[in-house]
């Protein structure tokens, strides 16, 4: 290998929807995700220490219950994993493994955790039972531990709930609610937890509506969230319901009440968060969130907890996890993950693996579902574009967290609730930036919908729409001037090539044709149409076709295209023939030889076109195969490949040093999972200059325009395949670069204090604002510095620091 590269996990994942708690001060607010657990200072909206767990500890936080403040220690958490794990975490120090101590919970056979009660070091009250949302029995089981030095635990059962379908508790976790079917009927049951009395309170529902959420007050008041929107609320000791509240028009997913139970919050599918006083009857609203209400967390008295459920695309399950002030009701904090939307359900992950592991004769690498994703990178700015529905996320990879989301077309409506579902917002298929990052093309699909069920409810509306990078600069007497990014609409066309004709490929043209500021499209018949700025110097004035190569009669969805670097020949891949155009005449080229040899080149339906150097790099359905320009012939890079549908999202390049990257997924029948490897070749050659194993399923892979190749994984972890050569230096060039890490690791400590200097403003006075921010540097923004120190190339180093200050 001439050069080494490494491949790690650095940024990225999934809030979880459950388990996230303050700390004992109510300072810092700890989140878990599904690869790490992050710890955020409100006051600055900053994470201040990712908790990452190395493959040794073997922890999967997916099947995370609940997060519990140590009672005696605040720098400790406990942490319980649905299967009986009790792992105590110093969530404060930085240490090379925060797992502390682990006790084991001794439980029923096929039997859960699902929620812990009480807590405090010596003993915890839990509910356990089956996983599942079907009527099941629920046992209340306290557990004590009786030796901290061996980890030992007795458990004695407190109760016995039997068909049990939601249950919930109250504030003061005294009182718990569990709702049982039994027969035609459905019970509610409250059992007080101080009472030595075994004997507990039911309550008939006398109501057919179906009950989706539960709430119990301290002072047991019930409050029954159902799916038509009204609220039910029984009072204690009463056998009817004495209150109805009405306002919502659909199910409602959450309730929740104010310690001293004057208070009702609930929220659901309108995506507006109510505040019901009931003494005075009197409401409150805060609306227009960005996804369903799934949970509220109201435990803490300053801080409102809202868990979201955001727009779900093929079951991508997005959660938010949204921190309010009581006071207010503005936001202090929101956490968020890439959001990615895979081209086929989620659902389908675990058919895939059950049908995999039963049979041995099926080839491993032959995945029958694509779950890749498209993503971009900015080729200025470094960020990550993700598609979202109908809004392009903006997620920063330096600094781990979301910086926006780009509307690129307007919804029909926030909170859709019964038959408005039938109304279908407009997606995002493809995007495109210019290589000076200035100019972005949009694809947009608009679905027409079935809820006026016309004889055009399956028919779809294209739209090509030209946006500007606008950075704009606010002034502050009070502060330093502030500087933010957005995306200006210049241009808006439907239809571009023609009415209901999809648009297949989308490419940016090279920067040797007119400064790069155009675009090519193609539709799927084989049509090539060129959009080109109205002006010279690319100002606002508009986009317009410049160029166009007819369609034929034939089609195909595998439609591809690329651009050499001296402009003057355009390769357009349709099925398995690469056809070659003019790019002065926008004509086919006419030479037999030539087209001969490219018709038959790729052997199946081609997925992706690309050039490297002087080689056309051709990825089809069955190969990945490099062609010598200059020669038509092929280089030794001939390999056989199995490909998904959108094969194009698993390979790209780097320009700057002519590689090429490649991801492809497989089934692991030692683990039953779907594990990955990444290939880096070099045009010309077979051999790959890098392998490296990942185990999960890639689901795209990007050139960050510098040395490094980012991927994405179906569980939305993002890792950097970076080239380490500082590992294996030459004496020459050994003094240089220790030089330079001394003068980087004065840079980081000198950032750190800065952060405490923040900190200590901050602490002073949180209404603060630092650069005309709420946000401050801190230590944490350095973290993917940290860890990738040995990957970082000298002359971005620098690039990378500014883009975290920033």
């Amino acid at each position: 290998m001439s050069e080494e590269y490494r491949l790690s996990l650095v940024s990225g994942g999934q809030p979880l929807p459950i388990g996230a708690t303050f700390t004992e001060d109510g300072r810092h607010y700890i989140v878990p995700f599904n690869n790490q657990l992050k710890v955020y200072f409100i006051s600055t909206r900053q994470c201040i220490r990712s908790l990452k767990f190395n493959k040794l500890n073997n922890l999967n936080l997916d099947n995370l219950v609940s997060i519990k403040l140590d009672t005696v220690d605040p720098n400790l958490i406990w942490c319980f994993l649905s299967n009986g794990d009790a792992l105590v975490i110093n969530w404060k120090e930085k240490l090379v493994n925060p797992i502390i101590k682990t006790f084991k919970l001794d439980l029923n056979k096929d039997d859960s955790l699902l929620e812990i009660v009480q807590f405090n070091n010596e003993s915890f009250t839990v509910i356990t039972g089956k996983d599942s949302n079907k009527p099941h029995t629920r046992n209340i089981i306290q557990y004590t531990i009786t030796d901290n030095t061996t980890n030992t635990l007795e458990h004695e059962s407190l109760s016995i709930i039997r068909n049990v379908i939601l249950f919930t508790i109250s504030k003061n976790t005294n009182k718990l609610l569990f709702l049982s079917k039994s027969k035609s009927q459905r019970i509610l049951t409250i059992v007080d937890l101080t009472s030595k009395d075994s004997n507990n309170q039911t309550i008939v529902f006398p109501y057919k509506s179906f009950i989706t959420s539960l709430a119990i007050s301290n002072d047991s008041t019930i409050a029954v969230g159902t799916s038509s929107g009204v609220i039910h609320l029984i009072y204690e000791n009463s056998t009817s319901t004495t209150r109805i509240l009405k306002w919502h028009i659909d199910q409602v997913l959450s309730l929740s009440f104010h310690s001293d139970s004057n208070y009702l919050i609930s929220g659901g599918l309108e995506r507006v968060l109510v505040f019901w006083q009931l003494d005075t009857e009197k409401q409150q609203f805060l609306p227009r969130l960005n996804g369903d209400i799934i949970s509220i967390n109201s435990s803490f008295d300053e801080y409102i907890s809202l868990t979201l459920k955001l727009d779900e695309q093929n079951n991508s399950k997005n959660y938010e996890i949204l921190l309010l002030s009581s006071l207010d009701l503005k936001s202090r904090l929101s956490i968020n993950g890439p959001r990615q939307e895979f081209n086929s359900d989620l659902n389908n992950v675990k058919k895939l693996i059950k049908s995999m592991s039963k049979s041995s004769k099926i080839d491993i690498s032959k995945l029958k579902y694509d779950f890749t994703s498209f993503i971009k990178i900015h080729p200025i700015t470094k960020q990550i574009y993700i598609i979202n529905g109908y809004n392009l996320q903006i997620f920063d990879f330096f600094k781990n967290e979301q910086i926006s989301i780009q509307k690129i077309s307007e919804s029909l409506q926030i909170g859709k609730v019964r038959s408005e579902h039938k109304i279908l917002d407009p997606s995002i298929t493809k995007f495109e930036f210019t290589n000076d990052g200035k100019w972005m093309a949009t694809i947009e699909e608009h679905h027409h919908g079935e809820i006026d069920n016309l004889l055009s409810q399956n028919d779809l509306t294209y739209i090509l729409k030209i946006w500007k990078f606008v950075e704009s600069t606010t002034k502050n007497p009070q502060s330093t001037p502030t500087t933010s990014q957005s995306w200006e609409l210049v241009t808006k066309i439907i239809n571009p090539h023609g009415q209901h004709v999809p648009i297949i490929s989308l490419i940016s043209a090279p920067s040797s044709y007119f400064q790069g500021i155009g675009f090519l499209t193609a539709d799927n018949n084989g049509g090539v149409r060129l959009w080109r700025s109205n002006s010279v110097n690319g100002s606002n004035d508009g986009w317009s076709l410049r160029k166009l190569k007819p369609s034929s009669n034939v089609f195909s969805n595998s439609v591809s295209l690329t651009w050499s670097k001296d402009s003057s020949l355009i390769f357009l891949g349709f099925e398995d023939e690469i056809i070659s155009i003019d790019t002065n005449t926008f004509e086919e080229i006419e030479n037999p030889e030539i087209n001969n040899k490219l018709q038959n080149i790729a052997g199946s339906r081609i997925k992706s076109l690309d050039i490297v150097d002087n080689n056309l790099i051709i990825l089809s359905k069955t190969s990945i195969k490099s062609i010598n320009l200059l020669n038509l012939k092929e280089n030794d890079l001939v390999l056989s490949v199995n490909q998904p549908k959108h094969g194009e999202n698993l390979i790209t390049i780097n320009h700057i040093k002519n590689l090429i990257a490649i991801a492809v997924n497989y089934f692991n029948p030692q683990t039953n999972k779907l594990n990955s490897k990444v290939f880096v070749f070099k045009p010309t050659s077979k051999t790959p200059i890098f392998i490296g194993d990942h185990d999960d399923y890639i689901t795209s892979i990007n050139w960050n325009f510098e040395n490094d190749f980012i991927f994405i994984d179906i569980k939305s972890k993002i890792g950097l395949i970076s080239n380490s050569k500082i590992n294996n230096i030459d004496n020459e060039s050994a003094p240089t670069i220790m030089d330079y890490a001394q003068e980087m690791s004065i840079l980081l400590n000198n950032a750190q204090s800065s952060s405490e200097i923040y900190k200590t403003q901050d602490e002073v006075d949180d209404s603060q604002e630092i650069n005309g921010q709420t946000k401050s540097l801190d230590i944490n923004s350095f973290n993917n510095l940290y860890e990738n120190l040995n990957s970082i190339q000298l002359d971005t180093l620098f690039e990378r620091v500014m883009q975290v200050i920033n």
